[in-house]
């Protein structure tokens, strides 16, 4: 694999996720991903009304528990 290539995977996995996609990723369904938002268990962003989640953020927080 090329630098280049590993550079693009790199790069993919560091989108922001949606509310449901963090959920999915959690396993558990929207609403129980909004409480875990309320009660600050995971790091999340705010654009406006829009929640955004960044997977290495979601995994490193798993990690630290």
């Amino acid at each position: 694999m090329r630098k280049s290539d590993r550079q693009v995977e790199i790069d993919m996995s560091d989108e922001p996720m949606t509310i449901k996609e963090a959920a999915e990723f959690f396993k558990v369904d929207v609403q129980a991903m909004y409480k875990r938002v309320q009660r600050k268990m995971v790091q999340f962003h705010k654009d406006g009304r829009r929640l955004y989640f960044f997977k290495k953020e979601l995994i490193a927080g798993l990690k630290a528990k």
